[in-house]
This record gives C-alpha cells, structure tokens and sequence, in this order.
C-alpha cells in the first residue's frame, strides 16, 4: 500500500501595463491603446495518490489498484483601464475609455482510477487487463462588468457559470514476454473519449468518439552495460475547456479570447528509439535517442484582426504536425594520455501550420547543436576542461518567404582549477560566443573572463574566505538572442561591468553521519 499527498497554496498579485500602436498602410499611427490592469490570483491545490499492490497466489499472478484525485481550486481577479484613441491621422480623433472588472472562480477535479490484472500463461508470458478510467470537471464562475465612456457612459454586464465535463475509458489487453535478455509488450486499448460542455443556462454541447490505439514496446539487454529499447504508442488528445469554450473573454477589449467548440480530437503516433552502451573495459559510453511524432488533427490558434485593430484569438484543427528529435552522445577515458573526450549531438526538425501575418504558413524549423568537452583524468589538484559548442536555427515559411532566417551561436571556453594547498584554490574561465543572424545587421563577438580564489582558514573548511572577480575583461554587456517559429528577436542589456566580490562563509556545526553497515 503506498500513499502520497500534497497540498499547494500560491498567491500572486500583480501590475501590468500595455502600451499599443496601430499604423495603417501608409505607415500612418492611425489608432493607439494604453492598458493599465491589476490583477490578483489566488490558488489552492490538493492532490492525493492511493495504490494498492497485491500477490495472489499462483506464481506470478498479481492486481493493481491505483486511485489519484486532484482538485484545484483558484480564483483571479482582474481590474482594468483602457484608453483608446482613434482616427489619430485625421482632424477629429476619438478617444472613449473602458473600464472593467472581471472576476472569476475555477474549480477543477480530476480523477484517475485504474486497475491492473496479470495472469501468468507459462514459458515467461503473461496476459495482462488494463483499465483506466479518468473524469476531468472544470467549473468556471464568471462575473464581468465594463464601462464606456465616450461622450456617454454605456455599461455592460457579462454573468454566467461554466461547466466541462471530459470522461476517459482506456481498456487495455497486453502480452509480455520476458525471458531474461528480452522484454517484450504489446498491447491493443479501446478508448473511448466522451465531454460535455457549455454555459449551465442553456443547452451543453456533448460529444463522443471510440478509439483504437496499438501500444508496442521492446527492450533488449544482450550483455551487462548494454540496453536498447523501442516504444510505439498511439494517442488521443481532446481539445481542453478553453481551446473548445462557448464564451468570450473580452476584458481586454484589443485583444479577444474565444474558444471553437467544434474542435476535432488530436491523434499522435510516437515511435521512441534508446540505446545505451558502456563498454567496461575501454570505459566508453555511447547513448542515443530518436523520438518521432506525427499528429493529425493538430490543434494551433487562429488570429483575425478587424478594421479597428482589434485581434480576436481562438483555435482550429490544422493539419498535420510532425517532431523529430535526436540525442547523441559518447565519451571516453584516453588512459595513455590522461584525457577524456565527450561529444555530444541534439537535432530538432519540427514541421507544422501556424497563422504568421494572418496567413497559414507551413513552418518548417530545423535545430542543430555540436559540443566538444577534453578534460583530463586525474582531478584530485588540477581540473582542466576545454570545449566548443555549435548551434544553429533554420526557419522557412511556406507565404511568408521574407521571414525565413538563419541564426547560429558559437561558444568557446577554457577553465583551469587548481588546488595550490588543502586550503588555497583558484579557478579561472574563459568564455567566446560568436553570434551571427542573418535579421540582424551586425555580428556579436563576446569574450568573458572570470576568476575566483578561496582560501580556508580552518582546516574543515567551515570557514571559507572567496574572493570572486567578474568580467575582467570589461566588456558590460549581456547578448541573447532567440529564433522560434513565432519571433526571433535579440536582447542586449547594460551589464555591471568588471567587479570584485569579497565574501566570507562560515559553515555551522551539524549532525555527524552515521556510518551505515
């Protein structure tokens, strides 16, 4: 019997400010918007876990219980001031100010139930019946009021009380079979995905689809320190209570949320490849993972924008989504030279449909990172590392061909640490990023040198005397710079510059450690 829970409670309150400019196509400012909102967010949450593990009898007959209940309650309070003024290329521009309130109570419950059951069939294969059942409820209580004042004042009231209801039935048959270097699971589930949801004063919208969904997996251990591993699933994803809600929210009156009720389910076939090999006697490591995901049915946001700029955000199915990643590593102890060397590979290739400019743009984006790390052996008075990494973004759209862009990032470094006594130790790093964008006009060369020396004054080392030395170099800047599918954008920020920190630490006496037998 195992049994776990946590409780959660967080408060936020927080100030935002909005500042919107609108240009029409002469490059005109043509409609400006300042939003100043105060928002407070509290949130409580409990989760419980019950499991219930049994042997019977017969050898190798077992069952499974497992219960988890989540329940999350929050409720967020939103106060907010808009001042909108348009026709500002023209003689007679129009101001009206827009005053709101919304305040809202969500009371999420979520439950899991599943039982397992294993019937040993002889000659290491096992028959296994799977059931797990899942019922998610969100209740959303909404109270809303806005106020206009132009060159009168018009109130609006906006109540109403939410419910979505989601219900998941997986029932899973599985053989495993499991002779010692080789574990394989295969299974067939029916799912069946059922929701019903809408505002309590008028009629819910129901839905229900039956699902069949293949479940494969194959691990393979021929020797000690090898282990290879393939997984196949096939899953099914509903659309959430605010990609599928029936309401508006307009509290921000530039920027409208509304969900698509007519929403289709997200279908996802994963296929995951694992490899892991260490070779004892050489002392190499080599591990790999390869993850493929396709998706249909995938679910992405839709923007429009009216005459009056003003953006209305909600969700539609859109094709088809596919992920491709890939890790590699591998690393070695050279013994004759003292040095080891680890090498390391991460490719990403994501291929999917997003709305850039208003338009659907096939958006294809292909990550790529190369790392070099020498150290040596011995580590016990001298620690030395040098390494290199390289990466690279490539985003193409398939509409918007003047978005496509190249962004690569280099970063060099040499560290030296060194134990001169049991007491004196200094340590030194070296840094040079290169970083070339071709959105960008100028190239970014940055070289970072930092120091440290620490000197014991006991022998324990409960008393530590550091001496810390920043950006030698003097270079007071910072540089980042990131490429997704939906922005690319570069930050440069003013930095303290070269500076020294002395700090002195003293380590309190605590409990011995036992010595365990």
């Amino acid at each position: 019997m195992l049994i776990k829970g946590k409780f959660i409670k967080d408060d936020i309150d927080y100030i935002t400010n909005r500042d919107g400019f609108y240009f029409n196509d002469l490059n005109e400012l043509a409609t400006t918007n300042i939003a100043a909102s105060n928002n407070k967010r509290d949130k409580n949450l409990g989760d419980i876990n019950l499991n219930f593990y049994q042997r019977l009898a017969k050898l190798g007959r077992s069952f499974n219980v497992g219960l988890r209940t989540t329940v999350n309650n929050s409720s967020r309070l939103n106060n907010q001031t808009t001042l909108i003024t348009r026709k500002q290329n023209t003689n007679s521009p129009t101001t009206s100010t827009i005053d709101a309130i919304r305040d809202e109570d969500f009371l999420t419950t979520t439950v899991n139930l599943n039982f397992k059951y294993t019937e040993p069939l002889g000659n290491n294969q096992y028959l296994k019946l799977e059931t797990y059942l899942r019922n998610r409820t969100n209740n959303e209580d909404v109270h809303q009021s806005k106020t206009t004042v132009t060159t009168s004042a018009k109130d609006e009231l906006l109540v109403y009380k939410y419910k979505h209801i989601e219900n998941s039935t997986q029932t899973r048959l599985a053989h495993t079979y499991s002779p010692g270097k080789l574990n394989t699971y295969a299974a067939i589930e029916l799912q069946e995905l059922s929701r019903s949801f809408g505002v309590l004063t008028q009629a819910n919208r129901v839905s229900s689809d039956l699902h069949i969904n293949p479940i494969a997996n194959i691990v393979y251990k021929p020797v000690r320190g090898q282990k290879y591993r393939l997984n196949y699933r096939k899953t099914v994803r509903n659309p959430n209570s605010f990609q599928s809600s029936t309401v508006i929210n307009d509290i921000n009156p530039y920027s409208i949320r509304k969900g698509n009720p007519d929403l289709n389910a997200e279908k996802t076939n994963a296929f995951t490849l694992n490899t892991v090999v260490h070779n004892f006697k050489s002392d190499l490591s080599f591990n790999t993972k390869f993850d493929y995901l396709n998706t249909t049915n995938a679910i992405i946001r839709s923007v429009t924008i009216d005459d009056d700029f003003i953006k209305t955000i909600s969700y539609q199915n859109s094709g088809k989504k596919e992920r491709f990643n890939s890790n590699i590593s591998f690393g070695q102890k050279l013994k004759n030279i003292g040095l080891r060397y680890t090498f390391k590979n991460r490719n990403t290739y994501t291929s999917a449909n997003s709305i850039v400019n208003l338009q659907t743009n096939k958006v294809k984006s292909t990550d790529i990172m190369l790392s070099l790390l020498l150290e040596n052996n011995n580590k016990s008075t001298l620690d030395v590392k040098a390494g290199a990494t390289y990466s690279t973004n490539n985003t193409t759209f398939s509409i918007e061909n003047n978005l496509d862009r190249k962004y690569t990032k280099q970063q060099y470094f040499v560290m030296f640490d060194k134990d001169f006594t049991k007491k004196l130790s200094f340590n030194t790093q070296l840094d040079y990023l290169v970083f070339v964008d071709d959105k960008f006009k100028s190239n970014q060369k940055l070289p970072l040198w930092n120091a440290t020396i620490s000197y014991a004054l006991t022998k324990n080392r409960s008393n530590l005397l550091k001496l810390v030395l920043i950006d030698l170099l003097d270079k007071n800047i910072n540089i980042d710079r990131r490429s997704t599918i939906n922005f690319f954008e570069e930050t440069e920020s003013e930095s303290l510059g070269r500076y020294i920190i002395l700090s002195f630490t003293h380590k309190l006496k605590g409990t011995k450690k036992k010595t365990k037998n």
